[in-house]
């Protein structure tokens, strides 16, 4: 998810503590950015730091040349040299700048099946996901395939685009008897765990409490932190990378749910929408006098009649089903159907694999041509 989008739960998480609304409200007090700011902490840590950190066996730079062969040969080298010495291996693939306004892309396909790595020189581009530059695309085609020989682990795309700034890094490392493959293997790793949150979380109140003496407000200081920096670890989760939750315990990410990415509008519209309405709710539900009454709390009376907390979590629900369950999704299908998603998912199993023998073939034949 972008970064607004963590920075937006981290709040959310940290308007469900009471006591920290009460200080912001009263004392005029910061801690509540403290979740937003846990919350983006993990990429920060990731691009900002440990990308740099890498070491790469091997690095593989196309310009001037646009030889897609070095491409293909590096990649399935690099699979058998993990699987024989049981040694990672760490390969990047660096981008290729044409000029002021343009970068050439390029592709780099993992045929896990016929143990085929294909990489293909593609046109150009002013910015990621822009459509090149028609005509640019190398006449005749540029592609080339270079065979490995172990089986593979890997979950991520088939097809990896190499297009602007700094490009992937993939790691092979030899697990069982397989080769597992990891795209860009720096990034959620330990950073993204829900140890180091809960790491975080204690040294926020040591320190808190060093300074000002234990109190409630210790575990608040834990809460927030503990619970923003996992919030993150928990959105990306609906992703496709997955993270790595529990080292020293566990030593590689665990693969995501592979519901969205991280880019994709709809589910960051999602995200930042409903965590924003937990923010305006839990905002009035601690004020000293709340202007939002939920129809199912007096409903409910016989449980929530003199009892806050029960108040409190009835009135949540209440609100999350009727401000954000029926409004996101209204939205959604008014998307699903106004775009034609719907169409592509109806598609029968033998569509798609015609499709894909379509595509297959063009491949084929403009290797052919080289």
């Amino acid at each position: 998810m972008k970064g607004i989008t963590h920075f937006l739960t981290g709040i959310a998480v940290a308007t469900c503590f009471a006591a920290a609304v009460d200080a912001a409200l009263f004392e005029k007090s910061l801690i509540i950015l403290l979740g937003g700011i846990f919350g983006i902490l993990p990429d920060t840590l990731d691009f900002r730091l440990v990308r740099y950190l890498e070491k790469h066996t091997y690095e593989v730079d196309p310009y001037p040349d646009l030889d897609p062969k070095p491409i293909a040969e590096t990649m399935a080298r690099a699979i058998d040299e993990a699987w024989e010495t049981g040694k990672p291996v760490n390969v990047k693939f660096h981008t290729i700048k044409h000029d002021q306004g343009y970068w050439r892309q390029y592709f780099i396909k993992i045929d896990k099946k016929n143990k085929l790595i294909t990489a293909r020189i593609g046109g150009l581009i002013p910015w990621v996901d822009d459509p090149p530059l028609p005509g640019s695309e190398p006449d005749p085609p540029r592609i080339a395939s270079s065979s490995f020989k172990p089986d593979i682990d890997y979950f991520y795309d088939e097809e990896t685009k190499v297009s602007i700034l700094s490009g992937p890094d993939f790691e092979m490392r030899r697990d069982g008897d397989k080769v597992r493959l990891e795209f860009i293997p720096w990034h959620r790793r330990w950073t993204h765990s829900l140890s180091l949150g809960l790491a975080f979380g204690a040294i926020g109140a040591i320190i808190f409490s060093v300074i000002y003496g234990f109190s409630m407000m210790s575990l608040v200081i834990f809460g927030i932190i503990t619970g923003g920096f996992w919030g993150h670890v928990i959105v990306d989760f609906s992703g496709l990378l997955g993270s790595n939750l529990f080292p020293p315990f566990t030593k590689r990410r665990i693969k995501g749910l592979g519901l969205c990415r991280s880019s994709d509008a709809l589910p960051n519209f999602f995200t930042n929408y409903s965590m924003l309405m937990i923010i305006v709710w839990n905002l009035d539900s601690f004020s000293p006098s709340p202007k939002l009454h939920m129809p199912w709390v007096d409903m409910f009376s016989g449980i929530t009649a003199g009892n806050p907390t029960a108040t409190y979590w009835v009135g949540t629900i209440n609100y999350v089903v009727y401000f954000i369950v029926v409004p996101l999704t209204l939205i959604y299908l008014a998307v699903y159907f106004l775009t034609g998603k719907y169409k592509e998912e109806l598609k029968s199993q033998e569509e798609r694999d015609r499709e894909r023998a379509a595509e297959l073939s063009s491949e084929i034949s403009e290797e052919i041509k080289m």
